[in-house]
């Protein structure tokens, strides 16, 4: 199950049975999405992104890297993700 990335170790898991395809489906998308915006990010800033401050320039790199229309979208993608995968872990670990 060992890997070097978060997205290979999921498939792993998913391969061996240990996550549902749907969980591990889910878990795979959240983790590319995961993965554009800290690139996008790491390009963008040097220090924590604060969203009410974001300029509008940063606000479409993000919306790019994450293929939504707008940066609210984004924003509700982000929290049904974070719910999603705490409901993931809430099944699957505790």
């Amino acid at each position: 199950m060992l890997d070097s990335n978060t997205i290979g170790a999921l498939n792993k898991l998913a391969a061996a049975g240990v996550l549902a395809p749907a969980d591990a489906q889910s878990l795979i998308g959240v983790a590319v999405l995961q993965h554009a915006l800290t690139q996008a990010l790491r390009i963008a800033l040097d220090g924590t992104l604060d969203p009410a401050s974001a300029t509008p320039g940063l606000q479409a790199l993000l919306v790019r890297a994450a293929g939504q229309s707008d940066f609210h979208q984004l924003e509700a993608q982000l929290t049904q993700a974070q719910a999603a995968v705490r409901a993931i872990f809430e099944r699957v670990l505790v």
